[in-house]
Order: C-alpha cells, then sequence, then structure tokens
C-alpha cells in the first residue's frame, strides 16, 4: 500500500520524526524496533488500526509531569467497524484512580475486574523499559498480557487520566476477537510460563498471584476451543501447565485447582474409554 509514501511525508512535515523501513516482523517486533531508537523521556504505543483524540500525548504528558508519575494511563472508547457503533463497557473504569503506586493500584483493579492489558492505554516514562531491559514478546499474539504486567510491576507512580482518549476499532474478524486458533494456544501458554517467570522475580510483596491465575484460566479456555487434532498436538504441554498449576496449589485458587483436576479427570477417561472401548 501507500503507508511507506505517507511516512516519508509526514517526516518532511514532522523533522523529530524517525521512520523505520524494516521488513514486516509482526506487531511485538515493530514496538521493539521503536524502542531501540526511541530518544524522548515518553513512549507510548498506538496501533495501526486506531486513532486518538486530539491532544491526547499533550494531556497524558502533563498529567505524568503534575503528578510525577513514570506510568499514566487513559481510557478508551471501542468502535464496531462494520457499524461505527460506540460499544461500551470495554475500557473503561466505574471510578476514578487516584495517583498512587503503580502494583497497588494494579491489585486494585484487578480486584475490580477491570485490568486492562492493553498496552496502548499506557504512558511510560521510557526508563522502566531501559533500566528493566523490557522487550515485547515476538512471536506471539498475546504480547501485552506479559509486558503491560511488567509495566504496572515496575512503575513507581501510576496516574489516571479519567478520559476516553483512546479509540479502538473493533473487527469481528480480528486476531484477538476471530476464532481460536493453534497460535492462540501457544500464545497462551506462552504468556503463562512467561508470567510465572517474572513473577519469581519479584520481592514478595509483589508476588500476588492474580494475574498468573488469570493467565492460567486462559489457557484451560483456549485449549477446550481446540479442535481434537490440535489438543491431541498439544497435550502433552497442556498437561506440563496443569501439573505445573497443581505443584503450586493453584495459586490459592480453589476454582482453578478444581477446573486443572476436571481436566485431568476427564483426559483420564478419554484414554480409559478409548482402551476398554
Amino acid at each position: 500500500d501507500a503507508s511507506p509514501k505517507i511516512c516519508r511525508e509526514y517526516i518532511t512535515r514532522y523533522p523529530h520524526t524517525i521512520y523505520i523501513d524494516k521488513k514486516n516482523g509482526g506487531l511485538a517486533d515493530a514496538r521493539n524496533a521503536g524502542m531501540e531508537v526511541a530518544t524522548g523521556r515518553y513512549i507510548y504505543f498506538i496501533d495501526s488500526d486506531d486513532w486518538l483524540e486530539p491532544n491526547t500525548l499533550e494531556l497524558m504528558i502533563n498529567t505524568a509531569i503534575d503528578e510525577n508519575a513514570d506510568l499514566t494511563f487513559c481510557e478508551a472508547q471501542a468502535i464496531n467497524e462494520i457499524s461505527n457503533n460506540k460499544l461500551n463497557g470495554y475500557y473503561e473504569y466505574r471510578d476514578y484512580y487516584s495517583t498512587d503506586e503503580a502494583y497497588s493500584i494494579m491489585l486494585k483493579m484487578m480486584n475490580r475486574k477491570e485490568f486492562h492489558v492493553a498496552i496502548w492505554m499506557l504512558l511510560l516514562d521510557k526508563r522502566i523499559i531501559t533500566d528493566n531491559n523490557l522487550r515485547f514478546k515476538e512471536g506471539i499474539i498475546l504480547e501485552d498480557v506479559i509486558i503491560a504486567y511488567q509495566f504496572y510491576c515496575l512503575a513507581h507512580r501510576a496516574a489516571h487520566v479519567q478520559q476516553k482518549l483512546y479509540n479502538r476499532r473493533y473487527r469481528p474478524n480480528s486476531v484477538m476477537t476471530s476464532k481460536k486458533t493453534e497460535k492462540n494456544y501457544i500464545s497462551a501458554a506462552t504468556v503463562y510460563r512467561e508470567v510465572a517467570k517474572f513473577r519469581k522475580t519479584l520481592p514478595e510483596e509483589k508476588q500476588s498471584p492474580q494475574h498468573l491465575i488469570r493467565c492460567a484460566f486462559n489457557v484451560l479456555n483456549i485449549y477446550r476451543q481446540m479442535t481434537p487434532d490440535i489438543q491431541k498436538k498439544y497435550q502433552s504441554d497442556y498437561q506440563d501447565i496443569i501439573q505445573d498449576i497443581l505443584n503450586n496449589d493453584a495459586y490459592g485458587d480453589k476454582s482453578l485447582k478444581l477446573d486443572c483436576k476436571s481436566h485431568l479427570l476427564w483426559g483420564a477417561y478419554k484414554v480409559f474409554r478409548k482402551v476398554f472401548k
């Protein structure tokens, strides 16, 4: 398409911008490439399908400075691309979150079941990334689930801009909303393992298992939606994850433990039925 031409025109109009001409390596690869050449104090990510309200970055940066926050988050509006109707209740918060320690705010969000891992809701002080050598996990489609959690755990102060500044185009057949595929399982399993590994590096007071429990349930739910041939292909890997969850006492979550055991029992039943058919 004409994207390269448009990008070069923007460089002419805005000399402070940088255009990276590289082979398409996916979303995570593109974001990592951008982080490597970024020179400003703050970093913000926007997806190519979406758009911002006027003065979004000015408002978020001013909030970050005024609140001395190294993580600033806003709210977003989901819009159906086909009907152009606004979809409410997707990327918003019921209440205003007063500026506080980022990890504490994340726990409050989790307790209210409104922790959004969408990276485009966040303005970040670049030092969070450079000081901790953070990168997006390439080759998967759920990379935000890992790195958004890392950002909240590693940031010091978080500030809330209680406005819908980001417009997220909702496509019925997009990567995130279409029927689950083999890559969905690979991604969910990778996310679970990466979050579990990162959580172990945190001080004890920051090792709440809530996000990891959410990732574990995601693996179980996606595996259920796979076709029998794909389930068979990843059965061993899936059982390893279930066993890891049970070895950690399901991180104290009774529902997760019951779900894992029911999966094992169902698997054993299918083997039994096959042997004695």
